[in-house]
């Protein structure tokens, strides 16, 4: 299981700047497909969405902040199955969840930026903690550009080994 994060503050107008991505967004054509999310994420919340892949039959991920009384919209937050020849299924879950309740692994080790001028956008990933040790996440948030440098670590190259 995997799960893609987006924080709320990637959507605050003082860090607009560093959240942009520079990089063209690609063209869907044909049989590929892309959504935005053009919702408001609540201050102190997240956006995630659960990838699964499973045997036998599809598995949406669930959990208890999600309900059809609390959807974000009109729209169900499940997506697929998508199934192979091997009869493994890929779906997806998208969730708007509490960070207080469910903060992620990098919840408290990544540095805030100092100010406006600070920020820079990050996707880091890692795995998870105590019911989600098993899950994978990837989290892109805002963070203060000291944090590549503070923790730089030297890379091995074992290409002449």
């Amino acid at each position: 299981m995997f799960r893609l994060r987006w924080s709320w503050e990637l959507q605050r107008k003082r860090y607009r700047h560093a959240a942009l991505t520079r990089i063209p967004v690609p063209k869907l054509e044909g049989s590929r497909e892309g959504r935005v999310l053009e919702t408001r994420i609540a201050p102190n919340y997240a956006w995630d969405i659960d990838l699964v892949i499973s045997y036998e039959k599809p598995y949406w991920s669930t959990d208890t902040f999600w309900s059809k009384q609390k959807q974000i919209g009109p729209h169900s937050p499940r997506i697929g199955p998508l199934k192979n020849g091997a009869g493994m299924y890929l779906t997806a879950t998208s969730i708007h969840r509490s960070l207080v309740t469910d903060p992620g692994p990098t919840e408290g080790l990544l540095p805030r930026p100092k100010n406006d001028q600070d920020a820079q956008a990050l996707t880091a990933g890692g795995f998870g903690q105590g019911k989600h040790k098993d899950m994978y996440w990837f989290e892109e948030r805002i963070v203060s550009k000291d944090f590549p440098q503070k923790y730089d670590f030297e890379v091995e190259d074992d290409s002449d080994r």
